[in-house]
């Protein structure tokens, strides 16, 4: 078998290209890492969206309970009856 040498330039331009192979995997793995990790911050943000939207009911029931049906007005915390 014959063995002949590759010129500089070759022998770069196979190892840059895979240098940029293992940088785009690298790129790759940390990308699906944080996509992960953003899946999980995303749930606990719906559950945290859940659990306060059941605090507001309770607080909205308590306030029928002790006012009757009707709405509150947030800036002057007044409640206007629909009876």
């Amino acid at each position: 078998m014959e063995t002949k040498q590759l010129t500089q330039e070759e022998l770069q331009e196979i190892k840059s290209l895979r240098n940029n192979f293992n940088n785009a995997f690298t790129n790759l793995g940390m990308l699906t890492q944080r996509i992960k990790e953003l899946k999980a911050e995303k749930n606990r943000n719906i559950d945290y969206i859940d659990e306060l939207k059941r605090a507001e009911e309770q607080i909205y029931q308590s306030l029928k309970e002790k006012y009757g049906e009707g709405t509150v007005d947030l800036t002057t915390g007044e409640f206007k009856s629909q009876n």
